[in-house]
């Protein structure tokens, strides 16, 4: 490929521009030297709430911006009690008593009063080695958490009385 005329011409102008400045430039100017910089410790200060967000409000609405940071109150804590482990299935009439079916998926148990059927649960046994029954009511169960001693209100919903025959 052939260059151009001008193209080569301005290429040997270029080059010959760049030696003649490397071998005839004068170095009389001196290099200014920087002076060490003198470092003494910055006293930390805490840093602002603005200057930790960088949040730009591109599109300002007259309202201030409020950083979660700001917002934050300490939170206290709430003794957590495990839901009890059983739910209500049923319920059946037996000589003018009701007996309560509970179950938990893999096991079903019997809830009574004072009735007579092998394995029922009575009020004051335990349900689980962590929940006892307290008391049976005509529209609730209550439960006691043996760990703290909480008590559970369990809602009993339709099995408040017999069926209608």
């Amino acid at each position: 490929m052939k260059l151009p005329r001008y193209l080569v011409i301005a290429l040997f102008l270029t080059g010959c521009a760049v030696v003649a400045s490397e071998f005839f430039t004068t170095d009389d100017i001196s290099t200014p030297v920087a002076a060490p910089l003198k470092v003494r410790p910055v006293p930390e200060k805490k840093a602002s709430v603005e200057e930790l967000t960088d949040f730009v409000d591109l599109f300002p609405s007259g309202l201030r911006h409020v950083v979660a940071a700001e917002v934050v109150r300490p939170v206290i804590p709430v003794p957590q009690e495990p839901a009890f482990p059983y739910l209500v299935v049923g319920a059946w009439w037996q000589k003018g008593e009701r007996i309560v079916i509970i179950s938990n998926g893999n096991h079903d148990r019997l809830i009574c009063q004072r009735c007579g059927v092998k394995d029922a649960i009575h009020p004051g046994s335990a349900v689980t080695p962590e929940w006892r029954l307290i008391k049976i009511a005509d529209d609730a169960m209550t439960v006691e958490w043996e760990p703290q001693k909480l008590l559970k209100h369990i809602e009993l919903g339709d099995l408040k009385s017999a069926p209608i025959r």
